[in-house]
C-alpha cells in the first residue's frame, strides 16, 4: 500500500500544476438549480457540497455527493460526483484492488478511488464530468454513482449504511 500512497501523492502533486480549483465553500448555484428542476432534495454539507439520499429500485439507499468545487483544465470546467461504498478497516487485499481496477476499466464513466481518513480507508466511486452537462446528464451521473457504489457496498459489507 505504501507504493500506492507514493503514486497517489506524486499524481496529486503533478495534477495540482495542471488543474486549477474553483472553490469558496459556497454551494454552486448551478447545481442547486438543476436539482430543483429535477425535484431532488438535498442537504448542503459543511464544505458547501450537495448530499443526496438516492433510493435504489431494490429499496436500498445510497448517498451521492456533488462537489461545488470545480477544477479547470485548459478551459474545461470539471466537477466530481461520488458515492461512498464503505470504509475499510485496513488496506484492501490485492484481489479486491484488482477487481476494482477491472470494474473501473470496464465502466464508461467514473472509477473507484481510495482515500485514507480518520475512520479508515474510504472506498468510493468517483465520476468527474464537465460542468457543461445537462440536467438529464446530472440525473444519470447521480444514478450511476449510486448504483455502482451500492453494488460494491452490498458485496463487501452487506449492510445498507451509505
Amino acid at each position: 500500500m505504501k507504493k500506492l500512497n507514493c503514486f497517489v501523492f506524486l499524481f496529486v502533486v503533478f495534477a495540482s500544476g495542471l488543474l486549477s480549483a474553483q472553490s469558496n465553500n459556497q454551494p454552486d448555484q448551478r447545481v442547486a438549480d438543476m436539482l430543483k428542476t429535477m425535484n431532488i432534495d438535498y442537504v448542503i454539507t459543511d464544505n458547501g457540497n450537495f448530499e443526496i439520499e438516492y433510493e435504489l429500485a431494490s429499496g436500498r439507499t445510497q448517498y451521492v455527493f456533488i462537489m461545488s468545487e470545480t477544477q479547470k483544465y485548459r478551459g474545461m470546467e470539471v466537477r466530481e460526483v461520488w458515492s461512498n461504498a464503505g470504509v475499510l478497516d485496513e488496506d484492501p487485499e490485492v484481489d479486491l484492488l484488482y477487481e476494482l481496477m477491472q470494474e473501473s476499466g470496464s465502466n464508461k464513466i467514473g472509477a473507484w478511488a481510495l482515500e485514507e481518513n480518520d475512520e479508515g480507508i474510504l472506498l468510493y466511486y468517483s465520476i468527474k464530468a464537465p460542468v457543461s452537462h445537462t440536467v438529464e446528464d446530472l440525473r444519470q451521473l447521480i444514478a450511476f454513482a449510486a448504483e455502482v457504489a451500492d453494488s460494491q457496498e452490498s458485496y463487501l459489507f452487506e449492510d445498507d449504511v451509505n
